[in-house]
């Protein structure tokens, strides 16, 4: 909740500038004792999986027998064309990095091209294969794009682009949290792998027992809770790198091997809250704070249930109260409740803000990915042409390509996340006196108080002329 200037006294003039030598406690760990116990049950089921297969009950398929049957692509050059290909892929994810830096108002614009992508994606496979899910994905994405129109004659792209632009230098001071992170998506690519190759017979689905079923939930759960797990580390991970840089006005101080503290202080403190914002009880935790907010009568009721409905429709506001529990709790050593709660008293007091930002970004990701996707599919297709089974072939350069291109997104997320939360901080702790100023420099500052849009949006949202809207 936000906190009034003559209020502020007793609040630190900079937060957490030092935050990874501080003294803490471990946290929410409960929540890792579950998952290690669920994780010592989960590998004898893929031993007994991998032993058992004859059974026809409980398979795990090995990687050589996929492409059995696709001899044209084991061969050295087909091999060699393949890691080709791959290099490809993340040298054009470095590029629309680049173009991200350096014209991050160029990435925000051309969001206008992928807004209705998504609406005709789940539209058209709601025609194919009519079910509530994806009725439900078509909604949300409508109900998205009329939000962000009705949110932009207002706010328009001021904050989205310089924190963007803060996000992607932040993501060149730290070049060791993409490759922190690329391995945490490297590893739970292998741990889904294992997940998804082990699995339930057709034939044997009928005349299975309890215990095989009871195996495959348990495979199914829990190897989904893993590889969550693996990812939301490396999130946390980089959320910890960049509100370090954030909250040191002088880049120079900041600590040497700041990345390798932050693994250090997760792995020792906070690993029961990764496990927490991962399972089911993060999101039921998350869905009992909007709940108690509404029914809590102070404050701005009405905004309180445009919360609470818009999460209904789109998870939006899940996902920015996860993102920030994750930060919260590396920045500030909170638990995963206190973290979310904190989170929501940011998004609370910045509705309007948040809700454009945040759906943005993830236009932005979109539109990254789109990108990088297309331009790869029309480098591998000439060549996909000359095998019998090609889509093994593109299936291979596919998650090779994603390896890079997952864990550049995830980053530029993380650090889109850390920083939009800790300029909320910010305003929150100083108030830009001389006494109290802000840690925020200018850009993100002026980007904070500039509001509505350019008069030739303002022309085509109010369908008035150029000169009615000066």
């Amino acid at each position: 909740m936000y906190i009034a200037a003559e209020d502020r006294s007793f609040l630190p003039y900079i937060l957490k500038t030092n935050m990874i030598n501080e003294k803490r406690v471990a946290t929410d760990k409960w929540a890792l004792v579950i998952f290690i116990i669920a994780v010592l049950v989960w590998i004898p089921v893929i031993v007994i999986a991998t032993i058992t297969c004859t059974d026809k009950k409980m398979c795990f398929t090995p990687l050589d027998h996929i492409f059995s049957t696709t001899t044209d692509i084991n061969s050295a050059s087909s091999i060699i064309a393949m890691i080709g290909y791959i290099i490809l892929g993340a040298f054009i994810t470095r590029l629309v990095f680049v173009l991200t830096y350096y014209c991050p108002s160029v990435m925000t614009r051309l969001t206008f091209l992928v807004l209705w992508l998504l609406p005709i994606v789940f539209l058209v496979a709601f025609i194919k294969m009519p079910n509530l899910v994806y009725f439900f994905m078509f909604v949300s994405a409508v109900a998205s794009i009329f939000l962000v129109h009705y949110l932009l004659p207002t706010e328009w792209f001021h904050i989205t682009d310089a924190v963007l632009k803060e996000s992607c230098k932040a993501i060149m001071f730290y070049p060791t949290v993409s490759i922190v992170s690329a391995l945490c998506y490297v590893l739970g690519i292998c741990c889904a792998y294992v997940t998804f190759a082990t699995y339930i017979n057709i034939e044997g689905i009928e005349g299975m027992g309890f215990l095989t079923f009871l195996m495959h939930i348990i495979n199914s759960l829990v190897g989904f809770w893993v590889v969550l797990f693996i990812v939301v580390f490396g999130q946390m991970v980089s959320s910890g790198a960049f509100a370090t840089w954030y909250w040191h006005q002088h880049k120079s101080d900041i600590p040497k091997y700041t990345v390798f503290r932050c693994i250090k202080i997760i792995s020792r403190y906070h690993l029961g809250t990764v496990a927490y914002s991962t399972s089911m009880f993060g999101a039921m935790s998350i869905l009992y704070l909007l709940g108690m907010r509404l029914l809590n009568h102070e404050g701005n009721k009405a905004g309180k249930i445009w919360l609470v409905l818009y999460h209904m429709v789109d998870a939006v506001v899940g996902r920015f109260m996860a993102a920030g529990a994750v930060l919260n709790c590396i920045t500030n050593g909170q638990d995963f409740a206190e973290s979310a709660s904190r989170t929501l008293d940011n998004f609370e007091s910045n509705i309007k803000k948040t809700l454009l930002a945040t759906k943005i970004i993830e236009y932005v990701l979109i539109l990254a990915y789109v990108l990088v996707s297309g331009l790869m599919g029309l480098a591998i297709y000439p060549y996909a042409l000359n095998f019998t089974y090609p889509l093994p072939l593109a299936v291979i350069i596919y998650i090779g390509t994603n390896m890079f291109l997952f864990s550049l997104l995830a980053t530029l997320h993380a650090s889109f996340n850390a920083i939009l939360i800790s300029c909320y901080e910010d305003r929150t702790i100083n108030d830009g006196t001389t006494l109290r100023p802000y840690v925020m420099h200018d850009d993100l500052r002026m980007a904070f108080i500039r509001r509505g849009s350019p008069r030739w949006y303002a022309c085509c949202a109010t369908r008035k002329s150029y000169y009615e809207n000066s």
